[in-house]
């Protein structure tokens, strides 16, 4: 009984210890997986972010190449140096009437804004809004301020006074090389996440820090972007779309839980590219984050973040439920077979140890029965030989003895005849000692019978 509870315990322990280890080796293994799904859904939302953006890039130098070899556009912008402000309020409105045409084109092909800025930092035309001008933006314009300042190309993401976006700013020049303004084109965030959603059916929003921007209506002539809490990060904001509705944000926020939440803002915090999963709906989600930095200082200021369903890591835990399942099934039978095997070997060991007992106890008492033969055996002997020796002492008269009748002597086997007493005596270990008999001492003494009678009176 103790060793079949001992057993039980053992092959109980040696069950755990084998599932946890087959556990933590597909845990392990399933990890491994899931990292190269991340890691690659990572790399392909950067390489589609780099490939959209240096196609902007390229597409943003063209149209400034195009604008400064313009000669309208030259001629305009060479009569601004000595201009008063109603010259430039006429310069405008012909440089407007100009690129018009042009705007509307570049429009649908993601330009927002195509803005010229003066090289004292004052704006002098917004194509996407030429009602505003002549408003300072050194001060929150580093692309303006740095192109005015070294005549070079400043590209990268910064905010402006209401909005953010990837700007391209180039330093405009005439015929002879003498600086004229600055030529900013830029491309508002919901272009590129719009492209990757469709594009590269990478579903994509922008999440914007709440110093680049803050949540309210901006409105453009042909969007209006509306900017919520995100649900990823609450020092972000989220910008909503046609694709990017508030009803998918809610229904996505039922599925991240506060881990989740806590472990993408401690990510959000380093900087640097990241990329989680999660369950929606019984399937994989990969959501991966590109950090987005600032032109002037270099911080992120912005994430690209992307969702997106990953068939590989469902087939990853599908994978490891099945092994997981599998294995616990085969340790089950390959523990209960041992199980049986150990129990039939105790019980047939108990049963040897049990004969060999019995065995051992029979063998015990026979040795005590054969013991007390023995000791039966030798009083036997002794009274055999005791008999021996009594027998070895007695002689025996038998047959049929010659005898006188009258003197009673005895005839022995030669014909002679003896006194009864030497015939007894000579063949047998009888001794005799002679008495008299009362009746003879009657006889042979009469006298010696009466004084025995007169001393009895």
């Amino acid at each position: 009984m103790i060793l079949n509870i001992r057993l039980k315990i053992i092959l109980l322990l040696c069950f755990v210890f084998t599932n946890m280890l087959i556990f933590a080796l597909t845990e392990i293994n399933g990890r491994q997986r899931i990292k190269l799904a991340i890691n690659a859904n990572l790399q392909d939302l950067q390489t589609q972010f780099e490939v959209i953006n240096r196609f902007h890039e390229i597409d943003a130098r063209s149209i400034y190449l195009s604008t400064q070899s313009n000669q309208k556009v030259q001629e305009i912008l060479l009569q601004l140096k000595d201009a008063d402000k109603k010259k430039k309020d006429i310069l405008r409105v012909e440089l407007l009437n100009q690129l018009k045409q042009k705007y509307e084109y570049l429009r649908f092909r993601g330009v927002y804004q195509y803005h010229f800025v003066m090289p004292d930092n004052t704006t002098f035309l917004r194509m996407h809004n030429p009602e505003k001008y002549d408003d300072y933006l050194g001060e929150v314009r580093y692309s303006f301020y740095n192109t005015n300042k070294t005549h070079k190309p400043t590209i990268g993401f910064e905010r402006g006074k209401t909005a953010h976006a990837f700007r391209n700013t180039y330093p405009v020049f005439d015929k002879d090389g003498n600086y004229l303004c600055a030529l900013d084109i830029g491309y508002g965030s919901e272009v590129i996440q719009d492209h990757l959603t469709q594009v590269s059916h990478l579903h994509t929003h922008f999440l914007v820090h709440k110093n680049v921007l803050s949540a309210r209506i901006w409105k453009r002539k042909w969007l209006n972007l509306d900017y919520i809490q995100s649900i990823e990060n609450e020092n972000y904001l989220f910008a909503i779309t046609k694709e990017h509705s508030e009803a998918k944000l809610k229904r996505t926020n039922q599925f991240l839980t506060e881990a989740h939440k806590k472990d993408i803002k401690e990510k959000m915090n380093s900087g640097k590219s990241f990329g989680i999963y999660f369950l929606q709906d019984k399937e994989s989600m990969i959501v991966s984050f590109v950090p987005i930095l600032n032109i002037r200082d270099k911080k992120v200021v912005s994430y690209l973040v992307s969702y997106k369903p990953s068939k590989f890591i469902d087939s990853t835990l599908l994978f490891i439920n099945i092994v997981r399942s599998v294995f616990l099934l085969l340790l089950l039978v390959l523990f209960y077979f041992i199980y049986e095997n150990e129990l039939a070997i105790i019980k047939e060991r108990d049963f040897s140890f049990e004969l060999e007992r019995k065995v051992e106890k029979r063998t015990y008492e026979l040795g005590i029965q054969k013991r007390e033969a023995e000791e039966a055996h030798e009083k036997i002997d002794i009274r055999n030989k005791e008999l021996n020796e009594a027998l070895s002492k007695v002689k025996l008269l038998s047959g049929i003895i010659p005898i006188c009748a009258s003197c009673k002597k005895i005839r022995d086997d030669d014909g002679y005849w003896n006194q009864v007493e030497a015939y007894i005596r000579d063949r047998s270990m009888a001794e005799f000692s002679h008495g008299i008999c009362p009746e003879c001492k009657k006889k042979l003494y009469p006298e010696f019978c009466d004084n025995e009678v007169d001393e009895q009176k």
